[in-house]
């Protein structure tokens, strides 16, 4: 009998240690899951950033027109900023120019630019002649200023603003000027018309008439800073 309850006694710690043993590993079993579970959360979750990051840059960094443009806000204003690498009098690089645009160039594909090439009598003032009511547009400060802006830094153009109207034919502060007048300047007119476009005067390849309907000054004006940087480019 002793015998007996001795070897039941070694039985049941037996048993029992094989239970403990049981759970042990059933409880290293789900914690080892639940540690795989939560390493998958995070691998998720890090991928799901990695995308959200790639696609966020994409959408603020794009190639256009072989330009690279940058999505980047300036007081609350968003810009569409890129730069042209720039070349010195001796053929050296010197450095970078950065430009701006308010409306995203690849919105401005619409805009027909109808010229063979744009070039700017050089040693000239560069006249940029507008209607008496381009001054009521919206935008049209932003797009004369921003103009102005352009081309001092895209080739150090000096300009001149001027009117197409005979009244200011005596005006010294701004001048006549239309593509008939300056045949010796490079002259830039503002036209208000029924459709947006950008066309070279058949009579004077040195005037080109950035016309515009509605409020499209601006979008006009941008289209056509952005076909001379394409230009530009393409001789690259």
């Amino acid at each position: 009998m002793e015998k007996s309850s001795k070897k039941e006694v070694i039985e049941e710690q037996l048993a029992d240690k094989a239970e403990h043993e049981k759970k042990k590993k059933a409880l290293e079993s789900s914690q080892n899951f639940q540690v795989a579970v939560v390493l998958i959360i995070i691998a998720l979750l890090l991928i799901a950033l990695a995308v959200i990051i790639i696609v966020k840059n994409a959408q603020n960094n794009f190639k256009y027109s072989n330009l690279d443009f940058k999505r980047e806000y300036d007081s609350q204003v968003l810009f569409y900023n890129t730069k042209l690498l720039a070349i010195d009098d001796s053929g050296q690089e010197a450095g970078y120019i950065s430009f701006s645009f308010r409306n995203d160039p690849r919105k401005l594909s619409y805009i027909p630019v109808e010229t063979s090439k744009i070039y700017f009598i050089k040693n000239n003032v560069t006249y940029v002649s507008y209607e008496t009511t381009n001054k009521t547009e919206e935008d049209s400060g932003i797009a004369s200023a921003g103009l102005g802006l352009f081309l001092r830094k895209v080739n150090n153009i000096d300009t001149k603003s001027s009117f197409n109207d005979p009244s200011f034919k005596n005006n010294t502060s701004f001048p006549y000027v239309n593509c008939e007048t300056n045949p010796k300047n490079t002259v830039i007119m503002f036209i208000n018309s029924d459709e947006t476009k950008i066309i070279q005067d058949s009579q004077n390849p040195n005037c080109y008439k950035i016309m515009f309907k509605d409020s499209e000054m601006l979008k006009a004006a941008e289209r056509f800073e952005l076909a001379i940087l394409e230009q530009i480019k393409a001789t690259e």
